[in-house]
């Protein structure tokens, strides 16, 4: 009997509502409103600039957190090569002193 009686009831016309429908429509309207920002905040940027205030210093960054950048070492050969160019240079920089007119008037 029952049944009978919920066949008979008008259906609700449309499509239903799920909780996926909400999310996807939460999501959406997130969405919106970060472009909505990121649009206002270039505006604010370009009022900054044409009445001359100086810009705001971006956020700092939290030592805390993150990864660093890893220190490149320098290799060994590299650094032999290096040695080794600047030990004949040393030698050259003693035997090309030229020797200077002890008169100060500048003329030769």
């Amino acid at each position: 009997m029952q049944a009978i009686i919920q066949a008979c009831e008008p259906q609700p016309r449309g499509r239903k509502r799920t909780l996926q429908d909400d999310v996807d429509a939460l999501q959406k309207e997130n969405s919106k409103l970060r472009h909505e920002i990121s649009r206002l905040q270039a505006v604010v940027r370009a009022a900054q600039r044409s009445i001359g205030l100086p810009s705001a210093a971006p956020p700092a960054k939290s030592k805390t957190g993150g990864k660093r950048p890893r220190k490149r070492s320098r290799t060994p050969r590299a650094q032999r090569v290096v040695a080794a160019l600047r030990k004949p240079e040393a030698d050259v920089e003693e035997n090309s002193q030229i020797p200077c007119h002890e008169s100060g008037d500048g003329s030769q």
